[in-house]
């Protein structure tokens, strides 16, 4: 049985390449990283997990950064992520990075996970503040966008 780790790659917690050298050695097969770049200036309902959302998702390094460090640190230990808003990302730029990430490391990038979901308009970039405006479209016009962006990446991505 081939198994796997997932861990949300933090400032304060083991490095990606630390971590990914660390799986490769036990005899894991994968390493998952998630995506979270839009953190909710307000709440106007609770995470799932209780009232406030932890302090991580805030912290979480770029998903195809931390992936990159993982990679080029190992030989064997396939990646992927854990979560990637294809819908806050641009198909294009994120073929280019799951095709760049594939690429170093041989081919290991294992799978894309994508989330698509209803996303609030009060939505902003941590690092930016209150002030800053959600990118691109809100709502159910988000969600129909992550189809088409899929397809982006698949065409420029070969599929095995």
């Amino acid at each position: 049985m081939d198994t796997g780790v997932a861990i949300f790659p933090t400032h304060d917690a083991i490095t990606p390449a630390a971590m990914a050298r660390l799986a490769e050695e036990r005899g894991h097969e994968s390493l998952f990283f998630p995506e979270h770049t839009h953190i909710p200036a307000s709440r106007e309902s609770d995470w799932p997990g209780g009232r406030e959302l932890p302090r991580r998702y805030a912290h979480t390094f770029d998903l195809f950064v931390a992936l990159t460090a993982a990679v080029t640190v190992t030989t064997r230990l396939r990646v992927g992520s854990g979560i990637c808003l294809v819908i806050e990302r641009d198909p294009i730029t994120t073929a280019k990075e799951v095709a760049s990430v594939d690429y170093l490391s041989g081919g290991r990038f294992g799978q894309l996970c994508r989330r698509a979901r209803r996303v609030r308009a009060d939505l902003v970039l941590a690092q930016a503040g209150p002030a800053a405006p959600s990118p691109g479209a809100g709502g159910r016009e988000r969600t129909g966008r992550a189809g088409p962006g899929t397809g982006v990446r698949r065409r420029v991505v070969p599929q095995p």
